[in-house]
């Protein structure tokens, strides 16, 4: 907390109190000529005695609706986990009775928890949060408390700032990352969930991030999106063209890469079809949160074919496989199965959403999980 004297011409910033605020975003107002009291977005409540120094500070509790930034569905404990955007929070909701509640603090810093998956090996939530790229683990056997749980299982470093993208091989948790405002490059980062050891691959394609990734177990190869462009395009992309890759996770090495055009500049994942090969959304102008439209093609690594399946009308939103091979997909103001062929892709809507668009869909154990505004919502698939 510093301190300018006006009645001094040549007056400094003195620090009068350190530290204050702690590592989140505040906001001050000054109360009553003698006390500055500050709340920041984690719901901490400060006051400042600018007479003795006294400092009282108080955890307000959370009321009212909490959105969705991410979202992880355990059925094995009947639990769903998410984390609203900003306030750097999470929740629970038991999927028997509907009844949910605010977890508290689930990172430190500002922003918020961007990725989830659940480790079964140690019965933790893995979360990854913006804007410190940290990596937590939540025991949900056990009372949630801040800093020792959820607790920091990992801090990625190397300028990462933003989790794009989570996976879980069985053994290893995924991470794709982007840097700092003003950098280049992203990440891809293996995290051992039992001893939060952590392997890096710094520019996996130059000055390009990832922005999703696939997961192939049978042939052990993850495919991850690429962008040309800097987190909120803070600083000028270097490279033209965007790259698929396929990635080796027992060799550690890119197995292949693919251009699909060379004026692409945006390429995500989406899903593995049953033919083997790999859906891609290419959006030219890069994604954002809730704007994903262009072309769909599809990607077979093992002999480079690409094919064009034209583009999508719509915003196309997260993509589910179900265990019968399904795909389903949250298309514009519909859930919709979604079926390729060789020149084509159709969406059949079989859920209307009404004026807002599913989002983190899920399946698990025949049943279809997606938030729709601020409730999470179930569809069984049989």
């Amino acid at each position: 907390l510093y301190r300018l004297d006006f009645d001094q011409d040549e007056s400094e910033w003195q620090i009068v109190q350190s530290p204050f605020a702690g590592d989140s975003p505040s906001v001050l107002y000054g109360y009553d000529n003698r006390y500055v009291c500050a709340l920041d977005t984690a719901g901490r409540f400060l006051r400042y005695d600018t007479r003795d120094g006294e400092i009282i500070e108080h955890q307000l509790d959370s009321y009212g609706q909490m959105d969705t930034h991410c979202l992880c569905v355990v059925r094995q404990i009947g639990k769903a986990f998410g984390g609203p955007y900003i306030n750097q929070r999470f929740w629970k909701i038991d999927l028997e009775t509907g009844n949910g509640r605010d977890l508290g603090r689930a990172a430190p810093g500002g922003g918020q928890i961007c990725c989830m998956v659940w480790d079964e090996a140690t019965a933790r939530l893995i979360m990854a949060s913006y804007t410190t790229c940290t990596v937590t683990a939540f025991d949900p056997d056990a009372p949630a408390a801040w800093p020792d749980n959820p607790r920091v299982l990992a801090v990625i470093g190397h300028e990462q700032m933003r989790p794009m993208d989570m996976v879980h091989d069985g053994r290893y948790v995924w991470l794709a990352s982007s840097p700092q405002y003003g950098h280049l490059g992203g990440a891809l980062s293996r995290i051992d969930p039992k001893s939060g050891e952590v392997r890096l691959w710094r520019h996996l394609i130059p000055d390009e991030k990832p922005n999703s990734l696939v997961l192939d177990k049978s042939s052990r190869l993850l495919y991850v999106g690429m962008e040309i462009y800097a987190d909120g395009n803070s600083t000028p992309a270097t490279q033209k063209t965007a790259k698929l890759v396929a990635f080796d996770i027992d060799n550690l090495e890119i197995r292949y890469q693919q251009n699909i055009r060379d004026d692409a500049t945006a390429l995500r994942v989406l899903a593995m079809l049953p033919s083997g090969k790999v859906l891609i959304l290419d959006g030219t102008e890069g994604f954002t949160w809730h704007i994903r439209m262009g072309t769909l093609w599809t990607w077979d690594p093992r002999d480079g074919t690409i094919e064009n399946l034209g583009q999508v009308s719509e915003n196309l939103g997260d993509v589910a496989i179900g265990p019968d091979g399904h795909i389903y997909a949250a298309y514009g103001k519909n859930i919709c199965t979604l079926a390729v062929d060789d020149t084509k892709v159709s969406f059949k809507p079989i859920l209307a959403t009404g004026n807002q668009q599913g989002q983190f869909l899920q399946i698990r154990n025949g049943t279809l999980y997606y938030v729709l505004g601020n409730e999470l919502r179930a569809m069984p698939l049989d």
